[in-house]
This record gives structure tokens, C-alpha cells and sequence, in this order.
């Protein structure tokens, strides 16, 4: 028999999904709450998040460029090693590209083949998007360190391999 301790830390976390988002002070989570306050993290301080994420792998950085490919046109931000490259995808970009550009699927990071047979990962602004807002259901800081996540996941799985 367990002792009373045990025992409401198992009841509490047999009920805790249960309970309503409000009574545990989630009420930003909640559908329609403060969406209209949702801004992408700025190009240019996701540029500087790219690359603290690639330094922290010890991977050379140099600027980027526009390059072509058969899906589109894309602006690099910043190339890595030999050939690798991450694109910022911005709407404006996206609407002027046509769609064309590769997405995610799931966790699988968009891989786009462009001229010089060099691959670029693409990462679209309204993927690392936080609330601006009153009621701060995402922060800043969160939608950063997914993007330096998925970053990081592209220099370990692809460059470095």
C-alpha cells in the first residue's frame, strides 16, 4: 500500500490532465486567445540566433546570398561548411517564390537543392512565431529556442554527417 505521499502524487498526476486549462493558470493556451497578437521573431534577430546555433556546433559561418533553384528563387542567410545553407523564409518571400518552396513535414526540416548542388534548409518566420500580446500564451524566448533547436538538428543530422 502506497504511503499518503505517493498516494496524492499519483492521484494528482492521474487528474492533472483533467483539469480545465483556467485553473492552472493556462488561460493564454486556450483557442482564439490573444492569436491576433502573434508576431514571427525578427529576421534579423533570427539571423543572429542561426548563428549563435551553428558557432555552438563549431561550424564556420559566412554570409549568404540569393540563390536559384528549381523550386524558386531564395535569399541564404547564412552558408555553413561546404555547400549548406539556412533560409529565413519571411511571407513576403514565401508569396513571391509562389508556394513552391519545400515544408515541413512534421519534424522533418524542408531540405531545398540549389545551384552548386548545395542544400539549404528552409525555415519559415510564421514557424517560430510568439505573443506579443496581453496575455503572452507564447514568449519570445520559446519560439528562439525552437528555431536554435531545429538549427542545431540540421548541423548535427545533415552538415556534420
Amino acid at each position: 500500500m502506497p504511503r499518503h505521499n505517493e498516494f496524492r502524487a499519483i492521484l494528482f498526476s492521474t487528474l492533472l490532465p483533467l483539469a480545465p486549462a483556467h485553473l492552472l493558470g493556462c488561460a493564454g493556451s486556450q483557442a482564439g486567445h490573444g492569436s491576433e497578437d502573434l508576431r514571427p521573431v525578427d529576421e534579423a534577430r533570427a539571423v543572429a540566433v542561426i548563428d549563435e546555433a551553428l558557432t555552438a556546433q563549431h561550424l564556420t559561418v559566412a554570409p549568404g546570398a540569393d540563390v536559384a533553384s528549381p523550386d524558386g528563387d531564395v535569399h541564404v542567410e547564412l552558408w555553413v561548411e561546404q555547400g549548406y545553407g539556412i533560409a529565413y523564409v519571411t511571407e513576403l518571400e514565401d508569396q513571391k517564390s509562389g508556394g513552391k518552396l519545400p515544408k515541413a513535414k512534421g519534424r522533418v526540416l524542408p531540405l531545398l537543392r540549389v545551384e552548386g548542388d548545395r542544400t539549404v534548409l528552409v525555415l519559415y518566420d510564421r514557424d517560430y512565431q510568439y505573443d506579443a500580446g496581453k496575455t503572452h500564451s507564447s514568449t519570445a524566448l520559446t519560439a528562439e529556442l525552437k528555431l536554435k533547436r531545429d538549427v542545431t538538428d540540421f548541423a548535427l543530422q545533415v552538415v556534420k554527417k
